[in-house]
C-alpha cells in the first residue's frame, strides 16, 4: 500500500499453537502487516523451537525452524492452567481480532480455549482452530501429525512410496504448512464476513482434511468406484481399501471434512472392490 502499510495493518492476532500448521498460518497474516502475538507455555515455550536441533534433523548453527515461523511475533508465557494466566488471556482476546489455535479438542476445553467462550467477550473475533481429525468422529482427542494425519490418513503417502520397501517418512512440515494456508484463507474469508456483517465466526479445518483434498482425485474415484476405465491407472489399492477400514473410514473423512451428508444412504465403496 502507498502509505507504507499492508493489507492487515491494524489488525492483531494471538497465536496460541505448537509447531507449526495453527502458527504458520499467523505468520502469513504478519506477513501481509497483522501484529501477531504467541503464547507460549512456561517455562520451555513452544517444543517448536527445539526441532531444528533433534537428530535427523538437517544440520546447522541456526535455528532454521523457528526462524520461519516464529518471524515477526512477539510473545507471550501464560500459564493456561491457573485462572491467572486464563484472565490475562481473556483481556487479549477481547481487544484480538483473530484468534488461532491448534489444540486438540479434549486440552482446549480444559484450558477453555474456545469460541463460545471468547465471543461472549469478543463478538467480532475470528476464531480458527486446526485439529488433526476434525471435530468430531472417534479421532477428535488423538493427537495429529503430518507424517500421519496429512499423508497417510488421506492415502499420499502410499501413492508417493513404496512401502514394502520404503519407510514413508515425509519431510517435516511438507503436510502442516499447506494446512496453514488452508486455514489462512478460512480466515481471510470470515474476515470479509465480518467486514460485511460485523459479527465475528469460527473457522476450522483439520490435516487430514487437507490432505484428503490434496489426494481428493483419487479419493474421488475411489469412492465413484469407476476405476481403471479405458485401461488407465486404477487409484492405488489402499485408497479403495481405506475407504471401508479402520485406518481412513468414509465417515473419518466426513468428520475431517466436516461433511454429514456424505455418509447417508448405500455405501460407494463395495467389500467386493476390494480385490
Amino acid at each position: 500500500m502507498n502509505d507504507g502499510q499492508n493489507i492487515l495493518s491494524g489488525l492483531r492476532v494471538i497465536d496460541c499453537g505448537t509447531y507449526i500448521a495453527g502458527p504458520a498460518a499467523a505468520t502469513i497474516m504478519s506477513d501481509f502487516g497483522a501484529e501477531v502475538i504467541k503464547i507460549e507455555r512456561p517455562p520451555h515455550g513452544d517444543p517448536y523451537r527445539r526441532l531444528s536441533f533433534l537428530p535427523g534433523m538437517p544440520v546447522s548453527e541456526h535455528n532454521y525452524c523457528w526462524m520461519l515461523d516464529a518471524r515477526n511475533k512477539k510473545s507471550l508465557a501464560l500459564d493456561l492452567q491457573n485462572e491467572a494466566g486464563r484472565e490475562v488471556l481473556r483481556r487479549l482476546v477481547g481487544a484480538a481480532d483473530v484468534f488461532i489455535t491448534n489444540y486438540p479438542p479434549h486440552l482446549a476445553r480444559k484450558l477453555r480455549v474456545n469460541y463460545e467462550e471468547f465471543a461472549e467477550i469478543n463478538p467480532r473475533l475470528i476464531f480458527a482452530h486446526i485439529t488433526g481429525y476434525g471435530e468430531e468422529g472417534d479421532d477428535l482427542n488423538q493427537p495429529g501429525y503430518d507424517t500421519t494425519a496429512y499423508w497417510a490418513r488421506s492415502g499420499l503417502t502410499n501413492i508417493i512410496y513404496d512401502l514394502t520397501t520404503q519407510t514413508g517418512a515425509t519431510p517435516c512440515g511438507s503436510g502442516d504448512h499447506p494446512v496453514s494456508l488452508a486455514l489462512f484463507g478460512s480466515i481471510m474469508l470470515a474476515l470479509y464476513q465480518r467486514q460485511m456483517t460485523g459479527r465475528g465466526a469460527k473457522v476450522a479445518t483439520s490435516l487430514m482434511a487437507t490432505g484428503a483434498w490434496s489426494n481428493s482425485c483419487q479419493i474421488q474415484a475411489a469412492m465413484s468406484a469407476r476405476l481403471s476405465r479405458s485401461g488407465a491407472r486404477a487409484p492405488p489399492r489402499s485408497i479403495r481399501w481405506s475407504i471401508n477400514t479402520r485406518h481412513a473410514t468414509l465417515g473419518a473423512l466426513c468428520s475431517a471434512c466436516s461433511t454429514r451428508s456424505i455418509t447417508g444412504g448405500e455405501s460407494v465403496v463395495r467389500s467386493d472392490d476390494r480385490s
